[in-house]
């Protein structure tokens, strides 16, 4: 029988369960036409180069024994767990492909179980097996987490719309700092859209970092729009204790590394920021300002505090034009 070549791993399952089922209809064929009747007794052909089990090609394989071959006619086994409550690194709700992530969904693999990120495989060879290059090692992170930092807003979505339970407090990152991270826009509109991870919206990750401040570090980019839907959903520069420098301060530094300074993030992150907090060497946004001979931003400041919401560019602000 002809296989087409499978795109993953979980397609090429699909196409085993497909193709055994073919191979049982031609089974019994191939065993009636080796039958035949003398005298009303059945008697069977000799087949010649026929070695028994051995080499028969339609002989049934031993499931027990090989847990990821197995399969039944209705159900999909997920040749990465064995369990449906398992998840590892190599589980299809990890893979970038769609398919992979459905068939995994679709068997209840767990999708906020964290595990290892230098372990999780980064894409297939060419024999639809998975390469273990450990490339990317940011801590422990879960599948949704995994997606949003890969910038796959179409897993993002699968995964969400299958359910997905947010943790109070994640090892790594979490979703909505992987989406910035990512610089995938979608998917943190997508992960903002879900109560339980908007409630993360201020919350430190495991790194320590804001969303916000986050944002602010993105490179090669003007992150602005970024800033914009943190703040939308409640996204706050106010309340540190620690004496990190705010996400204001950091929009002030972005120099080199692909990052320059902007007036657009910089006017995103000044209405939902304090102005007077100093950080655990003394600075505030003014002398940082000043340090840094940035005239824009002391300008920005000054009609901010004399003219508020006026004062900033409605335009790239709202996506709207004042009249």
């Amino acid at each position: 029988m002809h296989m087409e070549k499978p795109v993953s791993i979980y397609a090429a399952y699909r196409l085993v369960c497909e193709n055994t089922r073919k191979a049982e209809s031609l089974h019994k064929k191939a065993i009636k036409d080796r039958q035949f009747n003398i005298d009303g007794d059945k008697s069977e052909k000799t087949v010649i180069g026929q070695g028994g089990d051995a080499t028969n090609r339609f002989v049934r394989t031993d499931t027990e024994k090989h847990p990821n071959s197995k399969f039944s006619e209705k159900v999909l086994v997920s040749p990465f767990c064995k369990t449906s409550s398992t998840c590892n690194s190599k589980s299809g709700v990890f893979a970038q492909d769609i398919t992979s992530v459905e068939a995994a969904l679709n068997q209840g693999v767990s999708t906020n179980r964290p595990v290892q990120s230098s372990h999780i495989p980064m894409w297939l060879n060419d024999s639809g097996l998975y390469e273990d290059i450990p490339s990317i090692d940011l801590g422990l992170v879960d599948a949704l987490t995994w997606q949003c930092l890969m910038g796959n807003d179409m897993n993002v979505r699968a995964i969400l719309k299958a359910g997905y339970k947010a943790m109070k407090r994640y090892s790594g990152l979490n979703p909505i700092t992987a989406a910035i991270r990512g610089k995938n826009l979608q998917c943190l509109k997508l992960v903002l859209a879900v109560p339980e991870i908007r409630e993360l919206v201020n919350d430190k990750d495991g790194f320590g970092a804001r969303p916000l401040q986050a944002v602010a570090e993105i490179p090669g980019i003007d992150p602005y729009e970024f800033a914009r839907e943190i703040v939308k959903a409640g996204g706050v520069d106010r309340g540190y204790r620690d004496g990190q420098y705010s996400a204001l301060m950091v929009c002030l530094m972005r120099r080199g590394g692909g990052s320059i300074w902007t007036p657009n993030i910089f006017a995103e992150i000044l209405p939902v920021s304090d102005l007077e907090y100093k950080t655990k060497d003394g600075e505030t946004v003014v002398s940082l300002a000043k340090k840094l001979n940035n005239q824009d931003a002391l300008r920005m400041i000054m009609n901010w505090q004399k003219f508020g919401e006026e004062s900033l560019n409605n335009a790239v602000l709202n996506n709207s034009i004042s009249f």
